[in-house]
């Protein structure tokens, strides 16, 4: 199901999304706060802040070898 979800957001370049969804997935509760002010900041902004963006994919998107198998 993860799997699914993940893959439909990345053909909609939902990629905080993806963000959040790993993070509630697999990560601590420190990065599933990041990944969600990082979707609330692109929500409410129109864009990521780049820093916060980079932090967050580079803790949260090696959860994503859990999902791909």
């Amino acid at each position: 199901m993860i799997l699914h979800l993940y893959k439909r957001n990345e053909e909609l370049n939902m990629h905080a999304e993806n963000l959040v969804l790993l993070a509630n997935a697999f990560g601590s509760k420190a990065e599933r706060r990041l990944a969600k002010m990082n979707l609330e900041r692109r929500n409410r902004l129109g864009c990521a802040d780049s820093t916060m963006n980079s932090l967050a994919c580079r803790l949260i998107n090696p959860y994503w070898q859990k999902i791909k198998h």
